[in-house]
């Protein structure tokens, strides 16, 4: 998934129920996305992570002009 523990990437897919936290679709046969909220890679606080598909993940990073996105979502 992503450079999260172990632990926590478990603790954020069983919270999010196998679903996307951002769209809603089941990640069954998708290769997950773990997104920090704050945009802080070393924040693996379960609050600051979300379960995301990798289209959803897209656009946590990027706007729809293939500029990045500045803001986070906290």
């Amino acid at each position: 998934m992503t450079d999260t523990p172990e632990g926590q990437e478990t603790k954020v897919f069983i919270r999010a129920k196998g679903l996307c936290e951002r769209c809603g679709i089941t990640l069954e046969g998708i290769t997950p996305h773990i997104h920090h909220k704050n945009r802080n890679r070393d924040d693996n606080r379960l609050q600051n992570l979300i379960l995301l598909c990798p289209n959803c993940h897209s656009t946590m990073h990027y706007n729809k002009d293939g500029s990045p996105v500045k803001k986070d979502l906290t």
